[in-house]
Formats: structure tokens, C-alpha cells, sequence
């Protein structure tokens, strides 16, 4: 397998899941794509098409070396897709990377997690200590997070 990819779905509630895996060291791989991802799709999406009902991305990461190419194998990021459609998708308000001095996710197996409840989602690697993502919900909605109503969206 060149590399872990899988997709579930998902009735969010109050929980958390972990995945096991590596990052394999591919020689390269374009950069709209991950060599290793777990993605998180609604099981029924009650608010419309990707990404008005959400998606939420635990882990990313991609096998090209890092010595060539920057976000490579000693980079893992998460990420929350939601909005309107594609040109309002507000992921760059809740998404992250966590970076490696040392070593890369490709020399060892990793721990990637999920914990999740009314109040907050996080992501985490090998432990809750090493969060990557950490967004608090705090009774402010993701409509009001993402400013479309002031950019003329309704």
C-alpha cells in the first residue's frame, strides 16, 4: 500500500477516534495531494452539498522529502472544511500543521486522533498533549465564525 488513505462517515456526537499509520517516503507527490490522510465525511449531509455539511480532516501529510520540498513527510496538518461552497469554504479558519525538527512521519508508526464535543474539536498526534487543531466552539455557531453574513451572504 503506497499509502493510508481512508474516508468514513461520521454522526457527530460526543467521542473521539485514533488511526495508526506512517507516512511512506514517495519519491513525489504533487501538492494538492497526501500520501496519508484520514478524512471525515458526514453521514447524511442534512445541510447540503460539501462543504455546507462539513468535513473534517484528522490527519494530512505527504511522503515527498523534506530536504526538496517544504510541507512534505515532517509535516502533518488537520483541518474543518465548512461554508457555503467551494469559494467560501472557511478552512483556512480552522486548520493547522504541526511540524517535525528532527525525523519525519515516515520513520515510525503515529498515533493520529480525534476528540470531539458540544464545546470543542481536536486533533492530536501520539498523545492529547501534541494537539495540532484546537477549535473551541464556546456557544459562537460556524455561521457567525465565518463572516458571510457581513460579506452579503444570507
Amino acid at each position: 500500500m503506497d499509502g493510508l488513505r481512508l474516508s468514513r462517515s461520521y454522526r457527530l456526537a460526543i467521542g473521539y477516534g485514533q488511526l495508526f499509520g506512517k507516512t511512506p517516503s514517495s519519491l513525489l507527490i504533487p501538492p494538492l495531494y497526501s500520501d496519508i490522510f484520514h478524512r471525515m465525511m458526514p453521514e447524511d449531509s442534512v445541510y447540503g452539498v460539501w462543504p455546507k455539511s462539513g468535513e473534517i480532516d484528522i490527519v494530512e501529510s505527504r511522503g515527498n522529502s523534506p530536504k526538496n520540498y517544504s510541507g512534505a513527510r515532517d509535516t502533518a496538518s488537520s483541518a474543518l472544511h465548512w461554508g457555503l461552497d467551494f469559494n467560501t469554504d472557511k478552512f483556512l479558519q480552522t486548520t493547522n500543521k504541526h511540524y517535525l525538527r528532527r525525523s519525519d512521519y515516515s520513520e515510525g508508526f503515529h498515533t493520529f486522533g480525534l476528540e470531539w464535543s458540544e464545546n470543542y474539536l481536536y486533533t492530536y498526534i501520539d498523545n492529547r498533549l501534541l494537539r495540532v487543531l484546537d477549535v473551541g466552539f464556546g456557544g459562537r455557531n460556524m455561521w457567525t465564525r465565518s463572516g458571510l453574513a457581513k460579506q452579503g451572504y444570507s
